[in-house]
C-alpha cells in the first residue's frame, strides 16, 4: 500500500498536472473566440465570460461539493471534478459555437472544482499543525502548472490548433481521474451523519480567517485584465517580456511558500494572523513601489518579490482555519474556502477592469497597496480575539 510520502508527492503531481491542463487553453481564448465571433461588441461579452463562467460556477458548487465529501469521501470528490473537466474540455474541443462553448465552460465550473477536494483529501493525511504547509505544497504545485500549461499550450497552439489544447487537457484529467481511483487510498468519511456534520458546521472565527483569505486574493487578482495593457502601454514591453513578467509572481510564490511554511510550522493561529499581518504589509508596501518604477526589469524584478511574499499568505491561513475545525466539516470547510476566494477573484477582475478603463492605470497599484493594507488591520483585529489564543500547534481549539 501507498505510503504517506506517496500520497504526498502524488497529490503534488496530480494537482501539477491537471492545472497545467486546465491552463494551456487559458492566455488563448481571446485570440481563439476573435476567429469565431466578428462583432467587437459579442466579441468583448464571449471572451469575458469565458473566463468568468468557470470561476462563477465554482463559486456555486465549491460548497455542495465539500459537503458531499464529508459524507462520501473527497476521493470520490477529486475523481468526479477532473472527468467532469474531462467530458467538458473534450467537449469544448468539437464545438466551434461560442454559446456552447461559454455553457460548457460554465458547466466545467459547477462539475469540476478539483483543488478543494484535493485540500480536504490532504486534511485527511496530515496532522492539524502540518497542514498550513501541505497546503503550501499544493499551491506551490498549482503555480507550477500554471506557468508550465500556458507554455506547453502555446507549443500546441503554433504547432496544431486550439482544439487540440483542450482534447490533449482532456485526456490529461482523464488519466489524472484514473490514478485517484487506482493509486490514492479511499479515506473514510468521519462517522458523523449529515445532520450531525451541518450541525457543527464552522465556526464565525474560523469564516473570518476564510474571509481574510479570500481579500487577499481579491487585493492580488486587481490586476488580472490590465496586466499587459499596464505592462504594453507603460514601458512598450513586448509580449515575450509580458509573458515573463507575468510569470514572475508565480515563480515567487514557488520560492516563498517553502520557507514561509517551514517557519510557520506548528505554530498557533494567532502566530499566523500575526505573520499575515507582516506580509500584507510588506505586500502593501511592494505594490506602492511597483506603481511608482519607471524600469521593466525593475517591475518584473518587484513583481518576483511579491510572489514570495505572496507564498506565506492564503496557504498558511487556510492551514489554520483546518486545524481549527472538526474532522467532519473538512470538506465543507475547503469547499467555503474555495467559493470566497473565486468569488474575490471575480469581483476583483471586475474592479480592474473598471478601475483601468474609468479612471486609468495610474490607480491601480495604489489600490492594491491600500486594499493590503485593509488586509493586515483585519488580520490584526483577528489576532487579538481571544478565541485564536486556544490553539496548541499538535491539538484542536476550542471554537
Amino acid at each position: 500500500m501507498i505510503g504517506l510520502s506517496g500520497m504526498v508527492a502524488l497529490l503534488f503531481g496530480l494537482q501539477f498536472v491537471s492545472m497545467a491542463a486546465m491552463e494551456m487553453s487559458g492566455p488563448f481564448w481571446s485570440a481563439y473566440l476573435r476567429g469565431l465571433v466578428v462583432a467587437d461588441r459579442a466579441f468583448i461579452l464571449y471572451s469575458s465570460a469565458a473566463y468568468v463562467a468557470p470561476m462563477l460556477g465554482t463559486a456555486l458548487s465549491s460548497g455542495f461539493w465539500g459537503r458531499m465529501g464529508d459524507c462520501f469521501g473527497h476521493r470520490a470528490m477529486m475523481a468526479r471534478a477532473l472527468l467532469g473537466l474531462a467530458v467538458t474540455q473534450g467537449l469544448i474541443s468539437i464545438t466551434q459555437d461560442p454559446v456552447a462553448i461559454v455553457a460548457l465552460r460554465l458547466a466545467q465550473g459547477v462539475l469540476a472544482g478539483y483543488i478543494a477536494p484535493a485540500q480536504a483529501y490532504g486534511t485527511g493525511i496530515s496532522s492539524p499543525a502540518e497542514r498550513g504547509a501541505l497546503f503550501a505544497l499544493l499551491q506551490t504545485a498549482t503555480n507550477a502548472g500554471s506557468v508550465s500549461g500556458a507554455f506547453f499550450g502555446g507549443l500546441i497552439f503554433d504547432a496544431a490548433s486550439f482544439p487540440t489544447i483542450n482534447a490533449t487537457a482532456a485526456l490529461a484529467c482523464a488519466a489524472c481521474a484514473l490514478v485517484v481511483l487506482l493509486c490514492l487510498p479511499q479515506l473514510a468519511p468521519a462517522a458523523r451523519s449529515y445532520a450531525a456534520e451541518r450541525a457543527v458546521g464552522v465556526s464565525r472565527d474560523v469564516k473570518a480567517v476564510l474571509f481574510l483569505a479570500a481579500a487577499l486574493v481579491f487585493a492580488r487578482m486587481v490586476m488580472q485584465v490590465p496586466f499587459a495593457l499596464y505592462l504594453a502601454g507603460r514601458f512598450g514591453a513586448s509580449n515575450t517580456t509580458i509573458g515573463l513578467t507575468y510569470g514572475a509572481m508565480a515563480l515567487g510564490f514557488i520560492l516563498g511558500a517553502p520557507i514561509f511554511a517551514r517557519l510557520a510550522r506548528g505554530q498557533g493561529p494567532r502566530k499566523i494572523l500575526l505573520l499575515s499581518v507582516g506580509l500584507a504589509l510588506a505586500c502593501a508596501a511592494t505594490t506602492m513601489l511597483i506603481g511608482a518604477v519607471r524600469d521593466v526589469s525593475l517591475f518584473c524584478a518587484l513583481y518576483l518579490v511579491w510572489g514570495i511574499l505572496l507564498g506565506g499568505t492564503t496557504p498558511l491561513l487556510l492551514g489554520s482555519a483546518s486545524a481549527l475545525s472538526d474532522e467532519t466539516v473538512q470538506g465543507r470547510l475547503m469547499g467555503q474556502a474555495h467559493a470566497l476566494k473565486t468569488t474575490g477573484s471575480i469581483l476583483a477582475i471586475g474592479l480592474g477592469a473598471w478601475v483601468s478603463q474609468s479612471i486609468g492605470f495610474n490607480l491601480l497599484f495604489p489600490l492594491i497597496s491600500a486594499l493590503y493594507a485593509a488586509c493586515a488591520a483585519g488580520a490584526l483585529v483577528l489576532a487579538m480575539r481571544p478565541a485564536f489564543a486556544g490553539y496548541s500547534a499538535g491539538g484542536r481549539s476550542t471554537l
